[in-house]
């Protein structure tokens, strides 16, 4: 044992005052006497010889020197060396990722990683902080630069895993962040190594503590369902082993909530097993699951991705007019080279027909009465929404301001040269149901909105007076304008499927104002609908969301209004746990405890003298009751 502050035993010699008091202190015993006149002379003779009094044993005098004892001890600071991963300032990152979650290790691998927090949490010393962030989704700062040991655990244990993917990129910018206000600062990775490929790299020294032991695992990778090329639906299901030994199990697929299929499959190690099957015409939801072929149970150490979900939602087929003065080759052929649209084309001489379509897509003409459906005004001239305003010459280097819409997704604007603008303004009446979502040098370009229940897209520029239909951004402009007009599914998102944690925007019917969304664990969630509608982040449970028109009847689901979420990463079905990690260009083995901590005493010193204090008191008055 050694000592922080080792002067302080001088504060010892406080132990000889003490003393000298009991040896000075004369104890006389109360006596009733008849008169105290034969007592003089000899009271003044003892205190004349006898200034000092023999140290006779007394508890309470022992009872201080101890106390006196125990509070040098604190005072002095005693500590016992101790092996750790770490010391000093330290940015300590819990992997809360979906893999986490794997039981190859006794409760699971986020149970153990905490464990081996709380443990360097224990022995942090004195003179050290801690800054602890849960890699998750949105990674989370817990505690910042604390030396409070109990609230680092109170946060320690506020955190949990999550069945989704991790971001480390955005966890170690946070872990500079907090690196750059410390010195010498060490960052501290407990994981199973499940990091992507590329992340930044980190200021301060890096530990890494694995977890884990199994690399087993049999997960379903992909589960969809697609129209043929006849139009039937057609179901594709793809299991992939990513362990290091053949596994085997049984797949059973349900549609509508009925088995559909069953079969036993073996899949060798680093293989996958696909199976494409045609199923009914009218399925809605399909869900799959991996069971062992000898009863039930879990498949292995990992069951996030035993379990699928998927919607069939075919492809509306939406009747799209097209009329314009003159005819136009680029949006003609943009029109037909969607699958999802069956177009026809018009003169704007010609009386718009009788029968209703879908969308409709006016080029520089607008009706003087416009139907009751969502449509695109490509400079239309004076209408019943807009005024049209003077020409505008843009700037030889325009400044773009492109809003976040779904129509403008992989859309470089500012890769187009316009001759001259034919700006747009919504009349008095319509100013409130309209947004500009592309604005050059300040002028609104596109307008984006809602009117009497049918979406409105008008462009102020003519089409001609561009490389606009050059661009390679004009056919993906098109499919996703007549997306957002027309949607066939009743969500849109920013990849192919939806992954815990994913923010989505449900489209709902255009009269809705609220989208009611009933989760796989019974809980139904309200979010109010938009014209880019509605947008829905509580997705961290995997399985099937079901969209609602109320929130009173659970069966109340609006047409086509369902959306899977799925763990579908390879990065976190690949639980085999790393012996290293490469951080940008740094290479991090595992750590071992070869630093040394300082685990100090003094609070125990301290306690003990408070119970001497105590003790003390009662042999006191226990005397005095005597």
């Amino acid at each position: 044992m050694s000592f922080l502050a080792p002067l302080s035993a001088l504060l010892g010699l406080l132990a000889i005052p003490i003393i000298l008091l009991y040896m000075l202190r004369l104890r006389r015993r109360d006596q009733v006497v008849s008169s105290t006149f034969l007592w003089q002379m000899v009271l003044q003779d003892r205190e004349a010889n006898r200034p000092w009094q023999k140290l006779r044993r007394n508890w309470l005098l022992i009872l201080q020197l101890l106390l006196l004892a125990t509070m040098v001890l604190a005072l002095t600071r005693p500590f016992l060396p101790i092996p750790t991963v770490a010391s000093g300032n330290l940015v300590l990152l819990l992997d809360g990722s979906a893999s986490m979650l794997a039981t190859d290790v006794k409760p699971s691998r986020f149970e153990v990683a905490r464990q081996a927090a709380q443990n360097i949490i224990n022995n942090l010393p004195e003179q050290s902080s801690l800054t602890l962030i849960l890699v998750s989704r949105q990674p989370q700062i817990l505690a910042t630069a604390s030396r409070n040991t109990a609230e680092l655990a109170r946060a320690l244990q506020s955190a949990n895993a999550t069945p989704g993917n991790a971001d480390w990129s955005a966890a170690l910018a946070l872990a500079n962040g907090s690196a750059s206000n410390q010195s010498e600062t060490t960052v501290v990775l407990i994981s199973d190594g499940g990091l992507p490929a590329s992340v930044s790299a980190v200021n301060g020294n890096v530990r890494y503590i694995p977890i884990g032991q199994s690399a087993e695992n049999l997960a379903i990778r992909a589960l969809a369902v697609r129209a043929n090329a006849n139009g039937e639906p057609q179901l594709l299901v793809s299991v992939h082993n990513y362990g290091t030994q053949p596994q085997s199990a049984t797949l059973s697929i349900y549609i509508n909530n009925q088995l559909f299929h069953a079969r036993q499959l073996t899949v060798v190690a680093a293989k996958n097993s696909d199976l494409n099957l045609p199923v009914w015409a009218d399925t809605v939801s399909i869900f799959a699951e991996l069971t062992p072929t000898n009863g039930n149970g879990a498949v292995d150490a990992f069951a996030s991705d035993d379990r699928a979900w998927a919607v069939y939602q075919p492809t509306k087929s939406g009747r799209t007019l097209f009329v314009a003065p003159k005819g136009n080759l680029f949006i003609e052929q943009a029109l037909a080279s969607l699958p999802s649209v069956t177009a026809f084309k018009q003169s704007a001489e010609q009386a718009l027909p009788q029968e209703a379509f879908d969308l409709y897509f006016f080029e520089a003409f607008a009706p003087s009465v416009l139907p009751p459906a969502s449509m695109v005004l490509l400079n239309p001239g004076e209408n019943a929404w807009f005024d049209v305003l003077e020409e505008v010459l843009p700037s030889a280097s325009p400044l773009w301001q492109v809003e976040s819409h779904p129509t403008n997704r992989y859309v470089d604007w500012s890769a187009i040269q316009i001759d001259s603008l034919q700006p747009l303004k919504p009349k008095a009446a319509y100013q409130t149901q309209f947004d500009p979502i592309v604005s050059i040098d300040g002028v609104p370009l596109v307008w984006a909105g809602e009117v009497e229940n049918r979406r409105i897209l008008a462009v102020g520029f003519d089409l001609r007076r561009t490389d606009f239909a050059l661009q390679v951004g004009f056919p993906i402009w098109m499919a996703n304008a007549l997306a957002w007009l027309h949607p066939s599914t009743v969500i849109q998102t920013s990849g192919d499927f939806v992954s815990p944690g994913d923010t989505v925007t449900i489209l709902p019917d255009l009269a809705a104002e609220q989208v009611y969304i009933l989760a796989p664990d019974g809980i139904i969630h309200q979010s109010p609908a938009t014209e880019q509608g509605a947008i829905f982040a509580d997705t961290e449970t995997p399985g099937l969301y079901a969209v609602l028109s109320d929130n009173t009847n659970q069966k109340s689901v609006v047409a086509g209004g369902y959306f899977a979420v799925n763990t579908y990463s390879p990065l976190e079905s690949d639980i085999a746990p790393r012996a290293e990690v490469r951080i940008a260009q740094q290479t991090v083995s595992q750590s071992q405890p070869n630093a040394v901590g300082q685990h100090e005493l003094w609070r125990w010193a301290v306690l003990l003298a408070i119970a001497v204090i105590g003790l003390e008191s009662w042999v006191y008055y226990r005397g005095r009751t005597h």
